[in-house]
């Protein structure tokens, strides 16, 4: 199931504010650079010379478990909208990240986050 802490905080928001809408965006998709010798992956020379940013099964599958489980899980709810802009950062059929959406395979560059923006501005009124 999903976390009930996460949950429960999303429950705490509307209870606080009960006129609010709430956007739970998707966790987006993050590319296989794994740690070695003390090196965060994302620093790491097998990631540097990592050529378009493979997107792994372990780390898809994960993501897009969660994914579902929380969109899942809010879709009967009146005031909260889930967002997954994922796909928008991958292409060969949601194989490859973007480097110049995702600089480090993880973290979203501006452009990156323009996407996202552009993603979720169709669900802010």
């Amino acid at each position: 199931g999903i976390n009930a802490e996460y949950m429960g905080i999303v429950l705490q928001i509307i209870h606080m504010w009960p006129k609010c809408k709430l956007i739970i965006l998707g966790l987006l998709p993050r590319a296989d650079c794994p740690r070695r010798g003390g090196t965060w992956w994302g620093q790491s020379t097998q990631c540097k010379t990592l050529a378009g940013g493979e997107q792994p099964h372990q780390f898809s599958t994960h993501i897009n478990v969660v994914n579902k489980l929380v969109s899942n899980y809010v879709s009967t709810m009146d005031r909260i909208q889930f967002v997954d802009c994922g796909s928008l950062y991958l292409s060969l059929g949601g194989r490859k990240l973007n480097k110049t959406l995702m600089y480090d395979w993880l973290h979203p560059t501006a452009e990156g986050y323009k996407l996202l923006l552009k993603c979720v501005q169709s669900f802010i009124t």
